[in-house]
C-alpha cells in the first residue's frame, strides 16, 4: 500500500502552479524558441487548482465580506469581457485564471517557511534575468530579441522586447530585490543575488523600459532602507548594506551609460511627454468619471480612447472602465487597502513581520506600485500578490490577536 503524504503533495503542487505562474511568458518564449510551439501555461493552472483541492492541509478561508466583494468583482469583470465588443472571449475565461491565482497567492501565506521555499523562489527569480542575458548577448539562435516599432515625435524607431511587451518586463524581475530579505550576512546567494539586481537592471534598461527602471530603482531603495531583520539591532550594519547598494546601484548605472545601447538614455531626455502625461490621465480617469453614473456599469475604452488615444494604462481604471462601480469598489478592498495597511506596519519601527513576510510584503509593494502604469486587470500577477497581500493581512489580525 503507497502512503501519499498530502503536506508534501500540496507543497510540491502549490510551488509548481506558482512557479508556472510567475514564469509563463518566459517558459512560452523558451518552448517556442526551441520547439516551435506556444505552451498554454496558464491554461495548466484551474487543473493544479483542481488537484490541490484534494491535498490542502488546511483550506483558506476568505471573510463573508471579502468573499462577497471577491464574488461580485469577477462577475463584473465577466460581463465587461461578454457585453463589450472590444474584449474577445479568452478574456471571459482569464476571469476564471485571476480567481485561481488569487487564491494560489492566498495561500502561500499558509505555508511555514523553510529553506526549500526560498530555494523555489531563487529559481523563480534566476529564470527571467537568465533567458534575458542570453537574449541580449546573441547566445543562442533560438532566443533573439523582438523588435517592436514606436513611434516617438513622429518617427519610427524600433524598441526590442524579450519575452514580454517592455512594460510588463518588471512583473518578472522584480522579485529579485525582495530576496535580500531571505538571505542574511555574506554568502553566495547574497551575491547571486546583487548579480541578478545588476543584470535586471540592465535588461530592463536594454528593452527602454523608462518606468520599469524608475520603479525597479525605487523598490530596490525602499528595500535596502527597510532591510531590518531580528537580530539587526546595529544600525551600522544598515548602514553598511546601504553603502554597498549604493555601490551596487552606481555598477548598474555604469553597466547601462557604457553599454553599446543608448536608447534608454535618450528616452529619458527625450522632450515629448506624451507617455507620461498619457498615464496620468489614466491614472485620475476613474476619478474624474467616478460620478458619471454610465461608467457604474462596464462601458469600456471607447471615450477614453476618443480623449487620450488607446486604453488607459492604469489598473483602477482599467477595472473602472471594464467592470463598473463594484470592480472599482472591489480594487479598493481586494487590491488598496491590502498593499495600504501592510505598508503602513511595514514602515513601523513596531514592525512585527517576519523576514519571509517583508520578502512577500516587497513584492506587494512593488507589483502595486507598476499597475498604476499598466492596464491589467485581467492579469494573473496582479491578482496573485493580491491574493498575497490579502493572506498577510489576515496572518497580522491573527497575531495582533494573539
Amino acid at each position: 500500500m503507497i502512503i501519499i503524504d498530502k503536506k508534501k503533495t500540496h507543497h510540491i503542487l502549490l510551488f509548481s502552479a506558482i512557479s508556472l505562474l510567475l514564469l509563463d511568458r518566459p517558459i512560452q518564449y523558451v518552448f517556442y524558441g526551441f520547439i516551435g510551439v506556444e505552451l498554454p501555461t496558464n491554461r495548466l493552472l484551474p487543473m493544479l487548482a483542481v488537484m490541490l483541492l484534494f491535498t490542502y492541509p488546511t483550506r483558506f478561508k476568505l471573510k463573508i465580506f471579502d468573499s462577497w466583494v471577491l464574488a461580485t468583482t469577477v462577475v463584473s469583470l465577466a460581463l465587461g469581457t461578454i457585453f463589450l465588443a472590444e474584449y474577445r472571449f479568452s478574456d471571459v475565461i482569464s476571469c476564471v485564471g485571476v480567481i485561481v491565482s488569487f487564491f494560489l497567492g492566498l495561500q502561500l501565506t499558509r505555508i511555514e517557511f523553510s529553506q526549500k521555499l526560498s530555494k523555489v523562489f531563487l529559481f523563480i527569480s534566476i529564470v527571467a534575468p537568465t533567458i534575458s542575458l542570453i537574449a541580449l548577448l546573441g547566445l543562442s539562435s533560438n532566443l533573439q530579441l523582438i523588435e517592436q516599432l514606436h513611434q516617438v515625435n513622429g518617427v519610427i524607431v524600433p524598441r526590442p522586447e524579450i519575452f514580454t511587451d517592455q512594460n510588463f518586463h518588471f512583473i518578472y524581475v522584480f522579485m529579485s530585490i525582495a530576496l535580500i530579505y531571505l538571505y542574511r550576512g555574506l554568502n553566495l546567494k547574497k551575491l547571486l543575488v546583487c548579480i541578478l539586481i545588476i543584470i535586471n537592471l540592465w535588461s530592463l534598461s536594454e528593452v527602454q523600459t523608462r518606468t520599469g527602471v524608475i520603479f525597479f530603482m525605487f523598490t530596490l531603495l525602499f528595500s535596502i532602507f527597510y532591510n531590518r531583520g531580528a537580530g539587526h539591532k546595529s544600525k551600522n550594519k544598515l548602514l553598511y548594506f546601504f553603502i554597498a547598494a549604493m555601490i551596487l546601484i552606481a555598477l548598474a548605472a555604469a553597466i547601462i551609460v557604457f553599454s553599446e545601447n543608448l536608447s534608454i538614455v535618450s528616452r529619458f531626455e527625450n522632450s515629448d511627454s506624451d507617455t507620461g502625461l498619457h498615464r496620468i490621465h489614466s491614472f485620475l480617469f476613474w476619478l474624474t468619471h467616478l460620478f458619471d453614473f454610465k461608467y457604474w456599469i462596464p462601458f469600456g475604452n471607447r471615450e477614453f480612447d476618443a480623449l487620450y488615444g488607446g486604453i488607459p494604462h492604469s489598473n483602477v481604471s482599467a477595472f473602472y472602465v471594464l467592470g463598473g462601480i463594484m470592480a472599482l469598489f472591489g480594487y479598493f478592498v481586494l487590491f488598496v487597502r491590502p498593499a495600504f495597511l501592510l505598508l503602513i506596519e511595514f514602515m513601523s519601527k513596531r514592525c512585527r513581520f517576519t523576514m519571509f513576510e517583508k520578502f512577500l510584503c516587497i513584492n506587494v509593494f512593488g507589483m502595486f506600485l507598476v499597475q498604476q502604469t499598466l492596464n491589467v486587470p485581467l492579469t494573473e500577477h496582479t491578482w496573485f500578490w493580491a491574493g498575497v497581500g490579502l493572506g498577510l493581512l489576515y496572518n497580522r489580525k491573527k497575531v495582533i490577536q494573539k
